[in-house]
């Protein structure tokens, strides 16, 4: 019994290894962040040993992913990538033309960053005070920073060590103009002296937090010029300021129309139990999309999550893109995005045999480099120009013709090599049509006796030819010194000893002078061998 039961146990061990050695395919990452129409290689956040992996997206509306690998994003919205090797799976979260990211202030308490970037996390909106400081406060004995956030220093110190861009907030009192301008100072004051050692690392806006209840008493001008007043110092500062606040006092507190045309731009607080993300929110009735939303205040993201185990999340639109299709030859190659009003550092480059890629053209004609911008959805082409063929070389460049039977040249080798004759007219011609005649698909048809010159040139463009010479002879065959009506070794050996020793007849010249030269040498007796020995 004891055997048996070590046997199993045994067995048991030796399953949960096998289990631990191949089971190794995961997402080093929770989620990721990509653009509408990105190609983006998954493989870059896995870590396996497979190599049989099969994937799966949770949308192919929005993306879809090859069996390599790549995903490819096709519009806004979120959706799941899961990986399986047969043994495994794992799941990663992806959102598409929009980035996920977290608003954190002392009420979050310690947020350790390390483990936030780990939950792909793309971005923080940190608080850095409340209010502002004047000289009831300075009488008052209180220190400058007292209404500076407690975390704000060891939040944006975290978010840079961990490279997470971050912008900041500042929670308004302001009831008057002066005390908004007041405010500006104050928050412009912890980021350039408080939280100097890493202003440089703040990527993304400063904002205004409008929602205090002392605020909401407040007439619309009055909200207004106080929002005004602070983003003006912001953005004199070097800064971009953007506003926060609700749909109700963006649509009742604030002049949307005034603050449209200073081109501010907006975070909305508007948290939704099942938010969708296929479409950019809009704030209250209007048509303004804000540039940042505020969609829960229930998220969870493991190292920031307060004492109720929430924390307030966020997207962060991307920019705006348009589709970039490329064709070749009349089908569509690949599609590319970019962000729209923006150029394309980068194009891609296509080959065809024969011919030069000169760039790409849209559907006006209209040239398309790296100057072009695109401002909507747009079909670029391949544009080729044709290698210039500069010179032709023939299959043959001496015929011999003794019977009626036809025969034919034809174009065997073109410069440059790079050159190709698809598309080329070739034309020929015989210099004496009273010896033979040639057609255009190069058969030459013999006529009388006599030496003619074969012609082949192309019709765009005469100067690129080449010549075959032909020789009719009737009654005879060219080499064949000894008159048995075949070319053998024994033509070749007394044409060597007419060149040697001389004596030549005008019969024998005319049979044996190979290269037409008027004697009989040398070279006629290793042509004679080569017809003998290639049948040529």
């Amino acid at each position: 019994m004891k055997k048996y039961v070590v046997m199993v146990l045994a067995l048991i061990s030796l399953l949960i290894l096998n289990k631990n050695l191949y089971a190794t395919t995961n997402f080093n990452v929770k989620r990721k962040s990509l653009k509408i129409y990105e190609k983006y290689d998954i493989n870059q956040i896995l870590t396996t040993n497979s190599k049989n992996l099969k994937f799966e997206s949770s949308d192919e509306n929005i993306a879809t992913i090859s069996n390599d690998g790549i995903i490819f994003t096709k519009k806004q919205g979120d959706f799941d990538i899961t990986v399986s090797d047969g043994i495994s799976t794992d799941i990663c979260k992806f959102s598409s033309g929009f980035y996920i990211g977290i608003d954190v202030s002392r009420w979050n308490g310690v947020v350790d960053w390390e483990k936030v970037k780990a939950q792909g996390i793309d971005f923080a909106m940190i608080k850095s005070s409340t209010g502002w400081y004047d000289e009831h406060d300075e009488e008052a004995g209180k220190d400058y920073d007292f209404q500076y956030d407690i975390e704000f220093l060891n939040n944006i110190k975290g978010a840079s060590e961990n490279n997470i861009s971050f912008g900041i907030y500042h929670y308004s009192l302001a009831t008057e103009v002066n005390e908004a301008e007041l405010e500006a100072e104050y928050v412009l004051n912890a980021i350039n002296e408080y939280g100097k050692e890493y202003k440089s690392n703040m990527t993304l806006p400063i904002a205004y937090d409008i929602e205090d209840e002392v605020i909401q008493k407040l007439g619309k001008a009055k909200v207004t010029a106080n929002a005004i007043a602070f983003c003006v110092k912001i953005y004199e500062a070097g800064y971009t300021p953007i506003i926060y606040s609700t749909n109700h006092i963006f649509r009742n507190l604030l002049d949307l129309d005034k603050l449209n045309a200073m081109a501010y731009n907006y975070w909305l607080a508007s948290p939704k139990e099942e938010p969708d993300f296929s479409e950019k929110i809009t704030i209250a009735d209007t048509k303004i999309s804000p540039i940042m939303w505020q969609y829960t205040f229930e998220g969870s993201v493991e190292g920031a999550n307060n004492d109720q185990g929430n924390v307030d999340m966020n997207v962060l639109y991307m920019k705006d893109r348009v589709k970039v299709e490329i064709e070749n030859d009349g089908q569509v190659v690949d599609i590319i995005g970019v962000d729209k009003g923006e150029k394309l550092e980068e194009l891609p480059t296509y080959e065809k045999q024969g011919y030069n890629f000169n760039g790409f053209k849209d559907e006006n004609n209209q040239v398309v480099d790296k100057n072009y911008i695109y401002n909507k959805d747009t079909k670029i082409s391949t544009v080729f120009s044709k290698i210039k063929i500069t010179d032709i070389a023939l299959n043959k460049s001496n015929i011999e013709i003794s019977d009626k039977k036809d025969y034919y040249v034809k174009i065997s080798k073109v410069s440059p090599q790079t050159a190709i004759l698809d598309g080329e007219k070739v034309l020929y011609k015989s210099d004496n049509t009273n010896v033979a005649k040639v057609d255009n698909n190069g058969k030459i048809t013999p006529v009388n006796d006599g030496i003619c010159n074969i012609t082949c040139y192309l019709e765009s463009d005469k100067n690129v030819q080449a010549i075959c010479k032909v020789n009719v002879h009737f009654g005879y065959i060219k080499g064949d010194l000894d008159g048995n009506k075949t070319v053998n070794a024994n033509d070749a050996a007394i044409a060597l000893d007419l060149y040697k020793y001389g004596n030549v007849t005008e019969e024998q010249l005319k049979i044996g002078d190979m290269d037409n030269n008027g004697t009989i040498n040398a070279n006629d007796a290793a042509l004679i061998l080569d017809i003998y020995k290639y049948g040529e």
